[in-house]
């Protein structure tokens, strides 16, 4: 039987793949289940960004406010966990500021 430690670990290559198949918050969450998949994501954050990024919301905007905010560069590919905890942060802001845009100030707008 395979584990993710112990005598018969899973492929590294293959717990990149679950990672990437998951979205931001569960691939955070499944981190911080055991050791060894917190240091996978550690180890290999900027592969397995390449893959989530797709499904973070308003990820081009959250990575715009980051950099705003002294964080990572717009286009470096050095990510670290700690980026991905605040990408994660900023793309709630993002989406929370679009459905307060949508709500209060769209429905005021003309076209003449």
């Amino acid at each position: 039987m395979h584990t993710f430690s112990g005598p018969n670990p899973i492929p590294t290559e293959v717990i990149i793949n679950i990672f990437g198949e998951l979205s931001l918050p569960d691939a955070l969450h499944l981190a911080a289940t055991c050791r060894r998949l917190r240091q996978v994501l550690s180890e290999h954050t900027p592969t397995i960004y390449k893959r989530l990024r797709r499904k973070i919301p308003c990820e081009r905007y959250a990575r715009v406010l980051l950099a705003d905010q002294g964080g990572l560069a717009l286009y470096s590919s050095s990510v670290t966990i700690r980026d991905l905890l605040r990408l994660r942060r900023n793309s709630r802001m993002v989406e929370k500021a679009i459905e307060v845009f949508d709500r209060d100030i769209t429905p005021n707008i003309r076209s003449e």
